[in-house]
Formats: structure tokens, C-alpha cells, sequence
């Protein structure tokens, strides 16, 4: 139905307090309360969030480390970089389980860590890590669950170790490079040193030895992460409202 404005008398709905053509407001047939309703539909004042889910219907993924391990060996470690956005979403996919007001949040800024890993690779793995390890156990240290699991390593801890894989890996590769640079260049002007050839390959190789063994150690907190995320999803999933 449709009604004349009493300003300009343009035609406009019997449900509109403010006419489109003069922007006069209609009240004689609105009260002050109407209008602001109006307004505050139309033109809503606070900003629109996304309601936090009470529950979820889809269970989020409980991945295999040993998977995503051969995964990554495959692809020279590319894939195992790739298994560890997965886990910071998963992190953060996990907080809209419900939770107590007073449990730690386990949201990650996806964008920045992506971006941290793109750019700088293994070097920027050991923030990762401590991110990863840090937001799961402080989230622990304050669920429901948590004396029925143990908890990961602390963030510092596996930093410090991914800290000392990465030096290990740079100082065999630098090793292992001087020591062909320097058989070559003993080639070239035909006084090859075997001695020091002999030093630097040595060298590589027990540097080698030690990364493969720290690597190891991470493996198996690595392993332990994951299976402790794990058993909480299945937590959270057996509790679900």
C-alpha cells in the first residue's frame, strides 16, 4: 500500500518513516522509537559478528603423524611444512568447540604464520613450532581433560631443539661444500690436499650423524603432539552438546 509523504508528496510505503525522495521523516505516523528501529535495520550501527558455534557437526580431522612424515620425506620436506599449517589450523578450527571462559585459546593468525614460512622457510620453523607447542599445552594446562593426558613439550623446548636441527643442518651442508670446493680447487691447480679434504668430509659427516639423531628426538615430539591433539579432539567429541 502506498501513501503520499506530507513534505513533497511523493508516493512511498506505509512502512517507511523517512521518505527516499525529500528525507523527511513521516511522524505524524511514527514515533521516535519506530524510526531509530528503522535506521538501526536498515543501517545497522554494530558492526555484524559471526556467532561463536555451541557445537560442531563435522569432527575435525585427528591426522597420522607417521603419514604426513613419509609425506614430507617424499617431497624433500616441502610436505611436512605443509602438515604444520594444517595443525595450526586445526588449532585454530578447534577452538570453536564449546569452552569455558576461563580455557586459553588456541587461535592462530593463519595469514602470518603462511606468510612466515613461505619467506623464510626452515629458518622461521622453530617460531612455528614454539607457537604450536605453546597454544596446545596452555590450552591444556586449563581443560577439563587435562589429567587424562600428558602434556607437549614445552613451546621453548622444541623451539630450542629445531633451533639446534637447523644449525646442524647448515654447518654439515657448509662442510660438506668446502670440502668439494676444496678438492676441486686442489684439482684445478693440482695440489690436492687430502688432509684437509679428509677434515672437512669427516667433519660433515659427524655433523650429519648428530642432526640425524636431534632429529630424531623431534620426531618423537613431534609424534606426541600430535597424538595428544588427537585424544583432546576425541574429548571434546565424546562431550559434545
Amino acid at each position: 500500500m502506498k501513501i503520499k509523504c506530507f513534505n513533497c508528496s511523493s508516493e512511498i510505503s506505509k512502512d517507511q518513516p523517512i521518505c527516499p525522495n525529500c528525507f523527511v521523516v513521516q511522524k505524524k505516523r511514527f514515533t521516535r522509537e519506530k524510526v531509530i528501529d528503522f535506521l538501526e535495520a536498515t543501517y545497522p550501527t554494530k558492526p555484524r559478528r559471526r556467532p561463536k558455534f555451541e557445537s560442531i557437526q563435522k569432527p575435525l580431522k585427528q591426522r597420522s603423524h607417521g603419514d604426513w612424515l613419509v609425506f614430507g620425506l617424499a617431497t624433500f620436506g616441502i610436505g611436512y611444512y605443509y602438515y604444520l599449517l594444517m595443525t595450526l589450523k586445526d588449532l585454530s578450527d578447534h577452538w570453536f568447540y564449546p569452552h569455558g571462559p576461563y580455557e586459553n585459546t588456541t587461535k592462530v593468525d593463519m595469514f602470518i604464520s603462511t606468510i612466515l614460512i613461505i619467506v623464510t622457510y626452515f629458518i622461521g620453523t622453530p617460531f612455528i613450532q614454539y607457537m604450536r607447542y605453546e597454544k596446545l599445552r596452555r590450552h591444556l594446562q586449563k581443560s577439563p581433560d587435562r589429567e587424562e593426558r600428558k602434556f607437549p613439550l614445552k613451546g621453548k623446548y622444541i623451539a630450542l631443539w629445531y633451533l639446534i636441527l637447523n644449525v646442524l643442518f647448515v654447518g654439515a651442508l657448509s662442510l660438506l661444500i668446502i670440502g668439494l670446493l676444496s678438492a676441486l680447487l686442489g684439482f684445478v691447480f693440482e695440489n690436492p690436499s687430502t688432509l684437509i679434504m679428509a677434515i672437512f668430509f669427516a667433519g660433515a659427516g659427524i655433523v650429519f650423524i648428530l642432526m640425524i639423531f636431534v632429529g630424531v628426538l623431534v620426531l618423537i615430539f613431534e609424534r606426541r603432539w600430535q597424538s595428544t591433539y588427537n585424544s583432546h579432539i576425541q574429548w571434546h567429541q565424546r562431550n559434545l552438546v
